[in-house]
């Protein structure tokens, strides 16, 4: 009896061993994307500062809860392929999302952003304003990063 133990263990952990999750693309979908310029205050040297925002929800498309999931959102100036700006934020806990169900809304905004003194609507409308973009990427668990989606950051003031 004490030499099947080994093999009952053996084919325990075997059973609760699976590969590494499929590709966050594959069972999550953005939806409910609000992209604009978040009212960021006031800065040390009394300058208004506006900063680029997303705000997204995740619906799990796939059949099985997703894990713990983290979002990577590369923020760029439209028409500069450096990065201006970046994100990496843990959206959910290691429950996941269930099969089906859709996140709360995450918002996600950048630390760099533009500063002025005119009131910031008017930051907006600067001629040395220049738009911006966000790049989403996403992973949960040992799974790779993946892309999720490029979204044009809407010349719109956020308040919240």
């Amino acid at each position: 009896m004490s030499r099947l133990a080994p093999v009952a263990l053996l084919a325990l952990l075997a059973a609760g061993c699976s590969g590494p999750p499929a590709p966050l693309d594959t069972v999550v979908r953005v939806d409910d994307v609000v992209t604009g310029w978040f009212d960021a205050g006031v800065t040390d040297d009394g300058k208004n500062k506006i900063v680029p925002s997303i705000s997204l929800k995740l619906s799990n498309t796939g059949g099985d809860p997703t894990g713990g999931i983290q979002l990577n959102c590369i923020f760029r100036r439209v028409g500069d392929p450096e990065e201006w700006s970046t994100a990496l934020i843990r959206v959910v806990d290691t429950t996941g999302i269930a099969p089906g169900a859709t996140s709360t809304p995450v918002v996600v905004r950048a630390p760099q952003g533009y500063t002025g003194l005119q009131p910031r609507a008017q930051l907006l409308d600067n001629r040395l304003f220049i738009d911006a973009k966000v790049e989403v990427f996403g992973k949960h668990g040992s799974a790779n990063w993946v892309k999720l989606g490029d979204f044009r950051i809407d010349r719109q003031l956020l308040i919240r």
